[in-house]
């Protein structure tokens, strides 16, 4: 059976991608009030065209390197899954294709559960027999409900 790989736990548990934006957009992408946003707004407006091309190419460059960790993390995943499965699928060949049920014909565990003198209580029914007629059941007056007195009346 194959051995399961352990998950490594990461010391620096930011990822670098996140931790580059924060150094260098923190300031900008986590403002607290109203004036903040306003004056990170101000500040985009003063850049050059050059600059927030800048600023918009690396921002995008760490969004790959993102979708990049990611992809990685679901290949690992996808691994893990399939070992799993694997292992899954080799334990359901082991078994026997067909587990015995209570009695299945075995005489001895039938006698032994009491399950022969079933025929003695449920004898086998005849179609030709007549059905057997039963009166249907008189209806139940319905009783009264009680009176409850109206919380306004004062009673």
């Amino acid at each position: 059976m194959p051995r399961f790989t352990k998950a490594q736990q990461r010391r620096d548990r930011t990822p670098s991608f996140l931790a580059a934006a924060r150094e260098f957009y923190g300031a900008a992408f986590s403002p607290t009030d109203r004036d903040d946003l306003a004056e990170s707004m101000a500040d985009w407006s003063e850049l050059t065209d050059a600059e927030q091309s800048f600023a918009l190419a690396h921002l995008q460059y760490l969004n790959l390197v993102a979708q990049a960790g990611n992809q990685r993390l679901l290949v690992q995943c996808r691994s893990l899954l399939e070992e799993v499965s694997d292992v899954l699928h080799d334990g359901l060949e082991a078994q026997p294709a067909h587990e015995p049920q209570v009695g299945d014909g075995d005489p001895q565990l039938e006698g032994a559960l009491g399950l022969d003198d079933l025929d003695d209580e449920f004898p086998e029914v005849d179609p030709d027999d007549e059905p057997i007629m039963v009166e249907p059941a008189t209806a139940v007056p319905a009783a009264e409900p009680p009176v409850v007195p109206d919380a306004g009346s004062g009673q």
